[in-house]
């Protein structure tokens, strides 16, 4: 089935994605102190080169989304150790690298207008952020106070690492309470109380435009023959009219029962009907763009609600079942579908916010900073 081949290359994405954001250790900024001026502060290299971390991903996911055989080719020049060639790399006429920088600099601005919304609109953080933040920085005042006293003791070499690893401690403070600010910030337009939310009506529309929930049961065959792929088609009919009479998800149970007395081996007899079900035939969500790469998903999707049919994908028959998004579905996703339906509109906002708070880049820090002088572990 071409989803199963999806979620393969999903991972294998994440994968080359995850180790791409690994934060550099041997990575420092050290000619400048700061990468951008703005009315009322600066943001510090440490910072710039953690906000560039966090778009690297996203921009290799647009990437992925344009032209699949570039990430394949960017991850082997980076463990090459040609991190210069994989920045290098165009598409659509553009360096990975200025996709990148151009990235990191509208992060900035957006950075920056999160704490001016924060303190202008009076918010607050939730406790526990405030609890999680606060040690981080008691954490900070004692490593400067350690570092205070070893200073006579240590070469220019250790009081220059103490000092990178302080920096780059406190931009991880920095950077971990923007993200809860950011988040307080969305909520104050966006969440249950938010000025500007969108109704559940308009949220489960979104859902039901853009993802589909489903559960299968798959029935394999080889390419062994007609008379095979006839055994398995009577067993998936089979299934398909149990599903139909009594129910999917005790059709699974008795299919799953079914296979594992044959099977000749002895159930323990631990497993509930509800962890058959869920071991078996666990409930699946699928994107729009997983529906467009996979024509056995748009089968689906055309399914009406709570309708069970079958589909053969070739080397299986999928016996599967169209589902409706629950009431607890929709409180376990909610947030993700806020985000998805005003998480542009947001990110929109701090931008343009961001762009009149007097924002001035130091030119000298931005070359020290390109993408291309991070290193990401490439090499021996």
């Amino acid at each position: 089935m071409d989803v199963l081949k999806k979620i393969a290359k999903k991972c294998v994405l994440g994968l080359l994605i995850l180790s791409i954001e690994m934060p550099c250790s041997a990575c420092f900024f050290r000619s400048a102190d700061y990468v951008a001026s703005y009315d009322g502060g600066k943001i510090s290299a440490e910072v710039y080169k953690n906000l560039q971390q966090g778009v690297l991903g996203p921009v290799i996911r647009k990437i992925a989304k344009r032209d699949p055989g570039l990430v394949g080719r960017f991850s082997a020049a980076v463990q090459s150790g040609c991190v210069g060639e994989a920045f290098g790399l165009r598409v659509d006429g553009k360096t990975v690298e200025s996709m990148v920088a151009a990235a990191t600099k509208d992060e900035a601005y957006r950075f920056v207008a999160v704490g001016a919304f924060f303190d202008m609109l009076k918010l607050k953080l939730p406790k526990e952020t405030l609890k999680q933040v606060d040690q981080m920085k008691k954490q900070l005042v004692d490593a400067e106070k350690a570092e205070a006293k070893m200073k006579k003791k240590q070469t220019a070499r250790e009081v220059q690492r103490a000092a990178d690893e302080r920096k780059r401690w406190a931009a991880q403070i920095a950077c971990v309470e923007n993200d809860a600010k950011r988040d307080v910030v969305f909520d104050y337009y966006y969440g249950d109380k938010g000025k500007e939310k969108p109704s559940n009506k308009d949220l489960r529309k979104y859902f039901d435009s853009n993802y589909i929930k489903f559960r299968c049961y798959l029935f394999q065959y080889t390419a062994g023959g007609d008379e095979e792929k006839g055994v398995v088609q009577k067993q998936a009919e089979k299934f398909l009219e149990d599903a139909k009479t009594l129910g999917f998800e005790k059709a699974v149970v008795k299919e799953y029962d079914s296979r594992v007395a044959k099977s000749g081996q002895k159930s323990e007899g631990k497993e509930t009907d509800e962890e058959k079900v869920k071991m078996v035939s666990p409930v699946q969500f699928a994107s729009k763009e997983e529906l467009r790469m996979d024509p056995s998903l748009e089968v689906i999707k055309n399914t009406p609600l709570n309708k069970v049919a079958s589909l053969d994908v070739g080397m299986a028959i999928v016996v599967f079942e169209r589902m409706g998004l629950t009431g607890a579905d929709f409180k376990q996703r909610k947030n993700g579908l806020l985000h998805a339906v005003k998480g542009d509109e947001f990110e929109e906002r701090l931008l343009k916010h961001g762009k009149t708070l007097g924002f001035k880049f130091n030119g000298k820090a931005l070359v020290e900073c390109r993408p291309s002088n991070i290193d990401l572990g490439g090499g021996d």
